[in-house]
C-alpha cells in the first residue's frame, strides 16, 4: 500500500484516512510498514472495521504516537482496551445502530 509503505511521503508523522471500505486492510499494511514507528497521529475515522484489523493495530509498533482515534462499524466492544497501550490518548467511537 504505496500511501503507508514509506515511498510516497517518508517523512510522514499524521495520518488521517477517513470513509474507508477496507480499514482492517490499512489496520494490516500499517502494521507491517516501516512509517508505523514515527507517526504521532493516526486518525481511521468512518470506516468498517474487523476483529482482525483492531488485533493488528494492537500489535503494531508504534514508537511515537500519541493519538489514536477510530470511528466506525465493526468495531469490537473491547477494541479500546486492546488499543489502550499504543498511545496516550486513544479515542474508539462505535458506531451505534438505531433498530426502532
Amino acid at each position: 500500500m504505496p500511501l503507508v509503505d514509506g515511498t510516497l511521503a517518508p517523512r510522514l508523522v499524521r495520518l488521517e484516512i477517513s470513509g474507508s471500505t477496507s480499514t482492517s486492510a490499512i489496520c494490516a499494511a500499517l502494521a507491517a510498514s516501516p512509517i508505523a514507528g514515527q507517526l504521532t497521529s493516526l486518525q481511521l475515522t468512518g470506516g468498517m472495521f474487523s476483529y482482525a484489523g483492531i488485533t493488528a493495530l494492537a500489535r503494531t509498533r508504534f514508537a511515537s504516537l500519541r493519538e489514536l482515534k477510530l470511528t466506525g462499524g465493526g468495531i469490537p466492544a473491547d477494541a479500546r482496551d486492546q488499543l489502550a497501550h499504543l498511545a496516550p490518548k486513544v479515542y474508539v467511537l462505535h458506531d451505534v445502530v438505531d433498530d426502532d
